[in-house]
């Protein structure tokens, strides 16, 4: 979620019992984009990445949730 608490990618996938990883690219969904006030460029990659700043991190399992601040600096 960007500062205003406004998702900006949404992923999902399926974790087993036990320790998960899972890696994100730190790119944005295409609804995403439409959420920043000034539009982040797109990468040679067609990807569009999130800009600097500072962002939430949620992660929802059948359990529960736990969220993080994640710093984007140059």
């Amino acid at each position: 979620m960007n500062e205003n608490g406004k998702t900006v990618q949404e992923l999902a996938t399926t974790a087993d019992k036990g320790l998960n990883f899972y890696t994100y690219d730190g790119s944005i969904s295409k609804s995403g984009i439409k959420r920043f006030k000034d539009k982040p460029k797109t990468a040679d990659n067609g990807k569009t990445y999130l800009p600097v700043g500072k962002y939430t991190v949620k992660i929802t399992g059948n359990t529960g949730s736990a969220e993080q601040v994640l710093e984007m600096v140059e």
